[in-house]
């Protein structure tokens, strides 16, 4: 992800694109309640109303999708609002060596 961004920045930012580079790394060992899940969506929405890039590892998202399943199978009352957070239609996914990522344990 540091190797993407580096090369990103310099690519996008520092061009006269001058495009606002977000990253978002995810681990399940963070705890996710309403206020975070709140302040991941603003974020996401400033870089969507910006123009910006949001640099997610693979790792990172499918640490979050999990997560949203887990917290959706106890109950928790933020599981419907990240759920509709991760699978917004407002996002593009764009793979850099997709025959690595494609690979069956890159997958939920």
């Amino acid at each position: 992800l540091n190797e993407a961004h580096s090369y990103l920045h310099n690519t996008l930012t520092a061009s006269i694109l001058g495009i606002q580079l977000y990253t978002m790394p995810f681990s399940r060992d963070i705890n996710l309640d309403e206020v975070s899940v709140t302040a991941m969506k603003k974020a996401m929405e400033c870089c969507r109303i910006e123009g910006g890039v949001l640099l997610v590892a693979p790792e990172h998202r499918l640490s979050l999708e999990l997560h949203c399943k887990e917290l959706s199978n106890n109950g928790s009352s933020i599981a419907k609002e990240l759920h509709d957070f991760i699978y917004d239609d407002l996002w593009r996914d764009i793979l850099d060596e997709c025959d690595e990522l494609l690979r069956h344990n890159f997958q939920l």
